[in-house]
C-alpha cells in the first residue's frame, strides 16, 4: 500500500484516490506549505507527495528542500497551473 499526501485543494482527485485500495492517504488535503512539513515530520514513511501549483506561495525549491530533507525517498508529484520553465528546471533537478 502507498501511503500519499495530497496538498491539491481538489475535491474529486481526492475523492478519486481515497477509494483506491492500494493508496492510504495521510491527513486531508492539506491546504498550505507549512500543512505538508508537519505532517511529514510525524510520518517518516510517505511515498508520494501531490501538490499544486496554487497552493505554494513561497519559495518552491526551498519547499523541496525541506522535504527531500525529511525523506529523502519520497517523490513528488507537481502539478503546474500554467507552464513555467522555471519551475520545471527547478522540479527536474
Amino acid at each position: 500500500m502507498k501511503k500519499i499526501i495530497i496538498a491539491l485543494n481538489n475535491k474529486k482527485v481526492y475523492d478519486y484516490l481515497i477509494e483506491n485500495k492500494n493508496i492510504k492517504i495521510i491527513g486531508r488535503d492539506i491546504q498550505y506549505e507549512d500543512g505538508i512539513l508537519e505532517i511529514l515530520e510525524n510520518n517518516f514513511d510517505i511515498d508520494y507527495i501531490l501538490i499544486s501549483d496554487s497552493l505554494i506561495k513561497n519559495n518552491l525549491e526551498e519547499l523541496i528542500i525541506k522535504i527531500k530533507k525529511i525523506n529523502k525517498n519520497i517523490k513528488i508529484i507537481y502539478f503546474l497551473d500554467k507552464e513555467n520553465n522555471n519551475k520545471i528546471f527547478i522540479l527536474n533537478k
